[in-house]
């Protein structure tokens, strides 16, 4: 990433807050694994925050984007991957095209194997792609006493972007300990199938952290994953190429903010349950001879 390009790029720190905004939403409790799961990776802040920093898609030319990660815990067949994303877009610049309720955009997570995990890692072989059309909550109009295009939330702090999360299911899904993933959809001008036409899409960003993942390894906290169609964005001398999904240095602290989620395979469940008729029936068992 390109120190110079970062405001240019929508590459924006928001003031991190205390307070949920009641507007943000929260599927599930993301890094909180259910009974029966493991969160075997998060990066995602806790507090939650109202907004987070985040790389734009339109702003900075962007295919995909992610990173390589190391995932915790012993359980590699996947439940749920989870995003978080900054909605910078606002009803009221909208209101003749869409709902209310927000806007919806095909977005796709693709996991990836990893070439030479250990030494110059690199994108290999497609593990698993899903693409879901969630709804993208609209963030607030402006608000008065807040710069321009700034909303006011919770806390009384002024944000340009809502943070909100978007669920995949990967059920089926069996990862090994290394992946890199990226995370693709089109805007107006960038993606797969840019759709040439200005919409909210444009204002859709991919949420960062910049604290170190609470479980999971990022791998290399100074690379990211980008496909970008312009050069100035990468770092100048580094490895980047554009238009191919690579790695990009010059990211620390900067982590794209996500959670995977995983549970058990079948054989250990067979396991398990067979343990627990075992131990059923050795205590029937004792109670009848006793």
């Amino acid at each position: 990433m390109s120190l110079i390009g970062r405001e240019d790029a929508g590459f924006t720190g928001i003031c991190r807050a205390g307070a949920l905004a009641a507007a943000v939403m929260v599927v599930g409790t993301v890094g909180t694994a259910s009974a029966g799961t493991q969160t075997i990776y998060t990066s995602v802040q806790v507090p939650y925050e109202i907004n987070v920093v985040s790389l734009g898609y339109q702003a900075t030319s962007t295919r995909e984007f992610g990173d390589h990660v190391r995932f915790a815990e012993t359980y590699r067949d996947l439940s749920t991957v989870t995003v978080q994303m900054s909605n910078w877009a606002k009803y009221s610049d909208w209101s003749g095209s869409y709902g209310a309720g927000g806007y919806s955009v095909p977005i796709t997570p693709n996991l990836y194997n990893v070439l030479n995990p250990l030494s110059s890692p690199s994108v290999s072989s497609l593990i698993a792609t899903q693409t879901i059309n969630p709804t993208i909550v609209w963030r607030p109009e402006d608000t008065a006493g807040c710069p321009a295009e700034k909303f006011m939330g919770s806390d009384s702090a002024c944000y340009s972007g809502l943070a909100q999360f978007i669920q995949f299911d990967f059920t089926g899904t069996t990862v090994p300990e290394d992946v890199i993933f990226g995370l693709t959809f089109n805007t107006q001008s960038y993606g797969a199938v840019p759709t040439t036409v200005e919409g909210p899409y444009n204002s859709l960003n991919f949420g960062l952290s910049d604290t170190p993942p609470t479980v999971g390894t990022d791998v290399n906290p100074n690379v990211a994953f980008w496909n970008t169609s312009h050069a100035g964005f990468l770092t100048p001398g580094g490895p980047g190429v554009v238009n191919v999904f690579g790695p990009d240095t010059n990211w620390s602290p900067y982590t794209p903010a996500i959670t995977f989620e995983a549970v058990p395979e079948p054989a250990t469940l067979l396991l398990l349950a067979t343990a627990a008729f075992g131990l059923g029936v050795t205590r029937r068992t004792r109670r009848a001879l006793g």
